[in-house]
């Protein structure tokens, strides 16, 4: 290597075993890494986090479908939903008061 480094320092070269003293050795193009699943995950959210007026359209997108879906949804296919509570009752022997 004859550039970019200064004196005294070294350099890695792949190959270094094909490279002779005085020999003019060129950088090679790398391929970036691969990117491990966790990381898309983050680009996605990257994505929305980078363009908050589009997370914004998004949000308001799906407030506009849900009440919609709510507006025709018959109230025949509402749950059935009653009021959380419980009863417990228990008889003492003897005399009542």
């Amino acid at each position: 290597m004859t550039e970019g480094l200064k004196p005294g320092e070294r350099g890695v070269v792949e190959g270094g075993d094909r490279v002779r003293a005085g020999q003019k050795v060129r950088p090679a193009a790398t391929r970036p890494p691969s990117r491990a699943p966790t990381e898309v995950f983050r680009s996605h959210g990257r994505f929305f986090i980078d363009r908050p007026i589009v997370a914004m359209s998004h949000l308001d997108l799906m407030v506009i479908f849900g009440v919609v879906a709510i507006v025709q949804l018959p109230i025949a296919l509402y749950p059935n939903i009653r009021a959380a509570g419980d009863s417990a009752d228990r008889a003492y022997p003897g005399p009542m008061p």
